[in-house]
């Protein structure tokens, strides 16, 4: 349907129906006889739908002349009912195709310069993880997770999650490959234990991916759980 149709005022079998008090079937079958006698395309009112059950079904919509010539049989209190509710509808302003198309542009408009300013604030940050992408130094799980101001437990959750971490916590390969994880190897009672740390680079990747997914989707769990 283009906007100028979508404009055009009309009222459904189904509204008839309730504000006549008549069955729906009735209506629908008063609406067919009457565009026969005036020889219309029925084809033309009819419009299908699915009910709650999923089953095919049709409803009848009709402009205001050929709602009151439907009328014409019917009791002055039905007559009364859907007159009122033409005033109602026409009392409603029409937007013009122009109107809906600048009142659309507005609001998209509008969209995309709350966005742009949400892609401003998060510069700083993105910038601040680039200037570190050099640093040879590394960090633990905990300490990077505070530094990227996530709960350390929620970011390693991620990193599993991202396939960056295995469920054991350790660095898939091609992500060492890549440069932003390393495995170190520390002594605790006794026993060898390896542990994951994220470079600079790495740092400064997550970073990026962490702004990015508070920009695109900033209620995920891992800002707040």
């Amino acid at each position: 349907m283009n906007l100028i149709q979508s404009q055009i005022k009309v009222m459904t079998s189904h509204e008839i129906a309730d504000l006549t008090g008549k069955r729906h079937p009735d209506v629908k079958r008063d609406i067919v006889n009457m565009l026969n006698d005036l020889q219309e395309d029925v084809s033309r009112f009819a419009h299908t739908y699915l009910d709650t059950q999923n089953r095919k079904q049709t409803q009848y919509h009709l402009d205001k002349l050929h709602t009151e010539c439907l009328l014409t049989g019917y009791s002055a209190k039905a007559r009364m009912m859907v007159i009122k509710r033409w005033q109602e509808l026409e009392a409603k302003e029409i937007e013009t195709p122009e109107q809906l198309m600048a009142r659309a542009l507005i609001s998209a408009q509008s969209v995309i310069e709350d966005k742009n300013r949400q892609l401003e604030e998060a510069k700083p940050a993105i910038e601040l993880h680039e200037s570190i992408v050099n640093d040879d130094s590394t960090l633990c799980m905990r300490d990077a997770g505070k530094k990227l101001q996530v709960k350390p437990n929620k970011f390693v959750e991620w990193l599993r999650v991202s396939k960056y971490l295995t469920y054991d916590n350790i660095a898939y390969q091609s992500h060492i490959n890549a440069g932003y994880l390393v495995l170190s190897t520390t002594e605790q009672n006794g026993k060898p234990r390896t542990n994951t740390r994220v470079t600079g680079k790495g740092f400064a990747h997550f970073g990026k991916k962490i702004a990015e997914l508070r920009f695109v989707n900033p209620t995920h769990e891992i800002f707040y759980k």
